[in-house]
C-alpha cells in the first residue's frame, strides 16, 4: 500500500496526520506490522500509548475482517474520539466510514457559499484556554433556503474535517464561538439546525467539539433553545456556554481579541481575508 506523505514539524500543528491517499480495504500478508503502517502513514508509534496501538491494531483488524474501506488517518480519528475504546469506535466506522461528509472536497459551489456568506471558518492562531484550536460561526450570516441549508451543513463539516488533520488537534479538540450579534428569527431552520447537532455533537464527523461559547444571544433565542437542547445529549450539553462577549478571556488565551474577525470585535482581523486565505490554502493543498 502507498501510504503518503511525510510528518509536519510538531512545533506547527502537532504531529501530521496523513490522508492514506490508495484509500483501499484490503492488506495483503506482505504488508508490514501495524506500528511500521502507523509511521509510514503519518502516525508515529511515539505518539501513542501501548494500549492506544493495541486499539488501533484491532480496529485495524476490524476494519480488515469487514472490509471496510477505512484508511489509517480516518481509524486514529475515530479511535481517539471514542476514547480509544474498540467497541465504540468500530460501531462508529462500520456505520460512518463511507459517509460523503467524511470525503468532502472544497468544490466551487461550497467554496463559494464559505467566501460569500463568511458563515464558518477557523480562527488561525487563535488558542482556547486549554490549548485547542478555535473555530467561528456567525449564523446571522446564514438566510434558509434548499441550497444555504445544505451548503451550511456541509461547510460545517468540511471545517471540522480540516481541524482534525494532526495527532494533537485530535486529541485537543476544538473551541467553538458562536456570534449571535445580528440574529433574527429568519436565521432559525429546524431541520438544519437538527442536522448541525448531530454534526457538532460529532455523530459523522469525528472531530471533538469541547466547548461551545453562544456569544451574545438574543433574548428570544430562549424559544430556540428549548426546541434545539433535547437534541444534545446531556453530557454534550454542558459543554455549551451563554456568554457576553466581555467573558470571552476565561474560555480563550491571554491577547485573544487580536485574532477575532472584524465583524465581531471592530479592531479585529479582517474577516473576508480571513476566509480568503484560508480557501486558498485549501485550493491548493487539495
Amino acid at each position: 500500500m502507498n501510504f503518503a506523505k511525510s510528518i509536519r514539524s510538531s512545533s506547527e500543528r502537532g504531529s501530521q496526520i496523513t490522508i492514506d491517499t490508495s484509500a483501499s480495504s484490503s492488506f495483503n500478508s506482505q504488508s508490514p506490522p501495524f506500528e511500521q503502517e502507523v509511521e509510514a502513514s503519518g502516525f508515529p508509534s511515539s505518539y501513542f500509548k501501548n494500549e492506544e496501538l493495541e486499539c488501533l491494531s484491532r480496529l485495524k483488524e476490524i476494519c480488515q475482517e469487514k472490509q471496510l474501506d477505512a484508511s489509517n488517518q480516518l481509524i486514529c480519528r475515530f479511535a481517539i474520539f471514542h476514547g480509544f475504546n474498540v467497541k465504540r469506535a468500530s460501531r462508529a466506522i462500520a456505520k460512518n466510514h463511507d459517509h460523503p461528509y467524511l470525503n468532502l472536497r472544497l468544490e466551487e459551489e461550497l467554496a463559494q457559499y464559505i467566501k460569500t456568506t463568511k458563515t464558518l471558518f477557523p480562527l488561525p492562531g487563535l488558542k482556547s484556554a486549554m490549548g485547542s484550536d478555535v473555530i467561528y460561526w456567525h449564523p446571522s450570516s446564514y438566510l434558509p433556503s434548499a441550497s444555504s441549508n445544505r451548503l451550511l451543513v456541509e461547510s460545517m463539516c468540511y471545517l471540522l474535517n480540516d481541524m482534525n488533520q494532526t495527532i494533537d488537534q485530535c486529541r485537543n479538540g476544538i473551541l467553538m464561538i458562536v456570534n449571535m450579534d445580528g440574529y433574527k428569527m429568519k436565521n432559525f431552520h429546524r431541520d438544519t439546525q437538527m442536522r448541525l447537532t448531530k454534526v457538532t455533537e460529532g455523530q459523522v464527523v469525528p472531530t471533538s467539539i469541547v466547548q461551545i461559547l453562544i456569544v451574545n444571544p438574543p433574548t428570544f433565542f430562549e424559544t430556540i433553545w428549548k426546541v434545539v437542547r433535547p437534541a444534545f445529549s446531556s453530557l454534550f450539553s454542558k459543554r455549551i456556554h451563554f456568554i457576553k462577549s466581555n467573558k470571552l478571556g476565561n474560555y480563550l488565551m491571554e491577547g485573544y481579541e487580536a485574532d477575532l474577525p472584524d465583524d465581531f470585535v471592530a479592531t479585529g482581523r479582517n474577516a473576508g481575508e480571513l476566509v480568503e486565505r484560508w480557501l486558498a490554502m485549501k485550493k491548493l493543498e487539495e
